[in-house]
């Protein structure tokens, strides 16, 4: 057994991995300043600041300004904004789950790769969960569908 993990638990990559499988967790609509890291799509590193629109335990979404494709894997760290703070937040592995065009941005949702606490307090202060979520993400999962296979399907 690898040292530091405790009997019975499985590795973090693991727990991300069954998480993705499974996920329905509650969404927040929180906005907490990140910043973002990764290499575009012509392989050029790139370092973004962008604002969440909603977060969960294990997942965001956001805008960026850059086009991403679906399993890219992104570079997140919280942007403190207290000016007293000693330390950066450490970053946190994210990979891309979805990249839908939004004007002239980037609609990115991403999923957390390990089980490190990302949002801190935020998630603990927030009032309810963002209930449109599920039905957005339906709905666009949908949409997906019938463009790929033609067909309609009813609402």
């Amino acid at each position: 057994m690898p040292k530091g993990r405790r009997p019975g638990t499985a590795p973090e990559s693991q727990m991300a991995a069954a998480h993705l499988l499974e996920r329905r967790e509650p969404r927040y609509a929180i906005n907490i300043e990140i910043a973002v890291s990764g290499i575009d799509r012509n392989g050029e590193v790139f370092h973004e600041r962008a604002v969440t629109t909603n977060v969960s335990e294990w997942g965001c979404a956001f805008l960026l300004s850059i086009e991403l494709r679906k399993n890219d894997i992104l570079a997140l760290r919280v942007v403190s904004s207290d000016k007293a703070q000693r330390y950066s937040p450490p970053e946190t592995m994210f990979q891309v789950m979805r990249v839908i065009p939004e004007g002239d941005l980037w609609f990115v949702g991403a999923w957390k790769m390990d089980a490190a606490d990302v949002w801190g307090s935020a998630l603990e202060t927030a009032a309810e969960p963002e209930q449109t979520a599920f039905r957005s993400r339906n709905a666009a999962d949908r949409k997906k569908r019938r463009e790929t296979s033609g067909n309609a399907d009813p609402q």
